[in-house]
């Protein structure tokens, strides 16, 4: 059971770094004139065709769980693919990666409300502290007397936190017999078409360019920072899933919150965009309410079956 719960951290703390490093990759990609929907598209369609093989082989005499699970896949590819990522690369155009992560991570304070309106208990005096906790980091963050802010910059990031809501919550309850392999590649064949038919349709710009762009203080080759967006957005998912399967969405979605520090670094590293004092404080001060919100969410559910009564065999 250790070795099960070890595997599980260790994978989540991974996929959070991968996903951290994401974001200051894709916009480096948006220095050298692409625009967030191109890379988004080539990030999803990419990593469906690196799983393809493995999709094929994960599914053979098992299609007949395709059709019955087919909601649950379109829906998975278009929030937590599309939906997620897509409002996250346009929301770095206007912010700081560092930033929009962030603002992303107020996820979980949304997930305390929507549970708590859909089920109507109250949640404890200690989610609440978080919560409280949590508000003050964003108001820290978003001060106007700081240096100015764009506000479609934060708006898209509260969406991908909207998005992020939903892939909580869903993963929370989702119990496909569908393999780890199969259903993130037909997810993410889901979310590329989504991604497709908003080109299409001119809701997201889809613009490349053949050009060098700069990466890591060097000039390459936009296949280099593609291939590695792809690469680790495959590696990304599927550790997220391995790891969610072994110690629950709870404790999962709390170690995700590692990927800001990792987002700040990678943005320092790749970026130049050193973290002021006003950002450290406020990312601190998000993730100790989070940490808050996610001990008050535990107080809450021993104090429910606490106060469960008995069954008489």
């Amino acid at each position: 059971m250790r070795r099960t719960a070890l595997l599980g951290f260790c994978s989540l703390l991974a996929s959070a770094f991968l996903f951290a490093v994401s974001g200051p990759i894709a916009k480096t990609l948006y220095d050298g004139g692409w625009s967030p929907g191109a890379v988004l598209l080539v990030r999803v369609a990419g990593s469906a065709i690196v799983l393809l093989p493995a999709t094929a082989h994960a599914l053979r005499g098992h299609w007949a769980l395709v059709a019955r699970h087919w909601g649950s896949i379109v829906a998975y590819g278009a929030v937590c693919f599309a939906g997620m990522q897509g409002f996250f690369f346009l929301a770095i155009e206007h912010l700081s990666v560092t930033l929009a992560q962030l603002i992303q991570m107020t996820a979980p304070v949304m997930v305390v409300f929507w549970l708590w309106l859909r089920t109507r208990r109250r949640p404890s005096n200690l989610t609440f502290l978080g919560v409280a906790v949590a508000v003050g980091g964003i108001l820290l963050l978003l001060d106007p007397r700081g240096s100015p802010l764009s506000l479609a910059g934060v708006l898209l990031a509260f969406a991908a936190a909207l998005c992020t809501v939903v892939y909580f919550l869903v993963s929370a309850k989702q119990r496909t017999p569908l393999p780890p392999a199969a259903y993130i590649g037909l997810s993410m064949a889901a979310g590329a078409l989504v991604v497709m038919a908003s080109g299409a349709a001119r809701i997201i710009p889809l613009e490349f360019t053949l050009s060098d762009v700069p990466f890591a203080g060097l000039d390459l080759p936009a296949a280099v920072p593609l291939m590695l967006l792809v690469v680790f957005t495959v590696a990304a998912y599927l550790l997220g899933i391995v790891g969610l399967r072994c110690i629950g969405p709870t404790v999962g979605s709390f170690t995700s919150f590692s990927e800001v520090p990792f987002a700040a670094l990678a943005a320092w590293i790749l970026l130049a965009e050193f973290p002021d004092p006003a950002l450290v404080t406020g990312g601190m001060l998000i993730l100790g309410g989070i940490a808050l919100v996610k001990c008050g969410d535990i107080v809450s559910a021993r104090r429910r079956r606490t106060a469960a009564p008995a069954t008489v065999p």
